[in-house]
C-alpha cells in the first residue's frame, strides 16, 4: 500500500473514531433522558397512588361513621322497643361506647391511608433521586467516552504525523519562477521586507 493510501486509511480511521465517540456521547445523553423520564413516570405513578390511598381511607372512614350512626340508631330503637328510654344510663353508655369505637375505627382508617400515602410520596421522591443519579451516571459515562475517544484520536493523529509528517505545500519564490530576478527583492530581509 502506498504512503498516500496508508495515510488516507489513517485519516478514515480517525474520522470513524470521531463519529464513534460522537455517537457514544449522544447515546449516553439519550440514555440519561430516558432514565429521567422513566423515573419521573414512576414518581408520578406513586404520587397518584398516594392520592388514591388518601381517598380510599376517607371513603372507609365515612363508611365507619355511617355504620356507627346506624348502630347507635339501632341501640336507641331497641331501647325504646323494650320499654326503656334513650336517657337511661345503660343505654347512654352503650351509645357512647358505639360512638367511641366508631371514632377509633374512623381514625385508624384515616391514619392508614395517610401512612400509605406518605410511603408512596417517599417512593416518588426516591424515584426522582434515583433517576437523577442514574442519568448523571450515564452523562458521566458519555463524558468519559468523549475523553477516551479524544485521547485516542490525538494518539492516532500524532502517530500519523510521526509516520508521514506534515509537509506544507511549498510556494515557489519569484526567483524560482523567474530565475533572472533580484533575490533580495524577492525574499526581502527581516528589516526591509519585500513588497513588490
Amino acid at each position: 500500500m502506498s504512503d498516500n493510501g496508508a495515510m488516507d486509511m489513517g485519516i478514515a480511521s480517525l474520522a470513524l473514531r470521531a463519529y464513534g465517540t460522537y455517537d457514544a456521547v449522544r447515546s449516553s445523553k439519550e440514555a440519561a433522558a430516558t432514565k429521567m423520564a422513566a423515573a419521573k413516570f414512576e414518581a408520578d405513578q406513586a404520587s397518584q397512588q398516594a392520592i388514591q390511598a388518601v381517598a380510599v381511607s376517607q371513603r372507609a372512614a365515612a363508611g365507619v361513621e355511617r355504620e356507627t350512626q346506624i348502630l347507635q340508631s339501632n341501640a336507641i330503637a331497641l331501647a325504646a322497643a323494650s320499654g326503656g328510654g334513650a336517657q337511661d344510663p345503660t343505654i347512654m353508655n352503650i351509645i357512647a361506647n358505639i360512638g367511641g369505637e366508631g371514632a377509633y375505627r374512623k381514625g385508624v382508617a384515616l391514619y392508614e391511608g395517610e401512612e400509605q400515602a406518605r410511603q408512596l410520596r417517599l417512593k416518588a421522591a426516591a424515584d426522582i433521586v434515583s433517576g437523577k443519579i442514574s442519568a448523571n451516571a450515564s452523562l458521566a459515562e458519555g463524558r468519559a467516552l468523549a475523553i477516551t475517544g479524544s485521547a485516542g484520536m490525538i494518539k492516532d493523529a500524532s502517530s500519523l504525523y510521526a509516520k508521514y509528517g506534515y509537509k506544507p505545500p511549498v510556494t515557489p519564490t519569484r526567483s524560482q519562477l523567474n530565475p533572472g530576478a533580484n533575490p533580495v527583492l524577492d525574499a526581502g530581509t527581516p528589516t526591509a521586507p519585500s513588497y513588490s
